[in-house]
């Protein structure tokens, strides 16, 4: 509540000084296509084979404001909450290490992460006769439940693992009514924090791309 708290207050400023000439919307996304990346880490740099990397469907809402314009630009605020969706796949861990080959004895660890995101983001627009081509860059707070079998351990696990990190996104706006548009969007997660499935206390790094389509609602 304190990281949403303090991601949130920058926007209440602004809302505040600007309040009778932003345009505030609301919005939703269908996520057809959420792709998870597994970043390198140290146990695994080069001992672990398997699935690290997958897609899944989601969700996602959104609530926001757009500044008076300047020409042909415009900046605003969002507030975003998406759910993406969750992928499973198991890691082989080769304690000897595999120079070349993965051979030797080894260990086999499954798992299952399914993520939730909150952030807030900055967002620079330029538009042309209603439609927008956008930017945007924020913060993200990630809750990532993650459940298997121990590669090193024993035994099952489930666990939930939070983290905080840089979003970056774009996309292209487009007006189908005076107050109805629709939005074509990508985001760039990077580096929520997941259970790490060969070692029972760590964490690893995941880097999630969001592709979405979605309609914004203008008041």
């Amino acid at each position: 509540m304190k990281f949403v708290a303090l991601l949130i207050s920058p926007m209440m400023t602004i809302l505040a000084l600007h309040s009778q000439a932003a345009e505030y919307y609301v919005g939703a996304d269908v996520v057809p296509l959420n792709l998870w990346r597994q970043s390198k880490y140290i146990i695994c740099s080069s001992n672990c084979t398997g699935v690290s990397d997958g897609s899944s469907n989601g969700a996602g809402i959104r609530i926001g404001m757009w500044l008076p314009r300047d020409g042909n630009s415009k900046t605003g605020w969002e507030i975003g909450y998406d759910t993406l969706g969750s992928i499973s796949g198991s890691t082989t861990y080769y304690p000897q290490g595999c120079p070349l080959l993965c051979l030797g004895p080894s260990t086999t660890a499954t798992w299952r992460h399914e993520a939730t995101m909150v952030h807030v983001d900055m967002l620079g627009a330029a538009t042309d006769k209603g439609e927008a081509l956008f930017g945007k860059i924020g913060l993200f707070r990630s809750i990532v439940r993650s459940e298997g079998n121990f590669g090193l351990g024993s035994g099952p696990y489930s666990r939930t693992v939070t983290g905080t990190g840089l979003l970056l996104g774009a996309g292209y706006i487009y007006p189908v009514t005076p107050r109805l548009s629709a939005r074509l969007a990508s985001d760039l997660f990077l580096f929520a924090k997941v259970a790490d499935p060969i070692n029972p206390g760590g964490t690893l790094s995941d880097i999630f791309v969001k592709v979405a389509l979605g309609m914004d609602y203008t008041f």
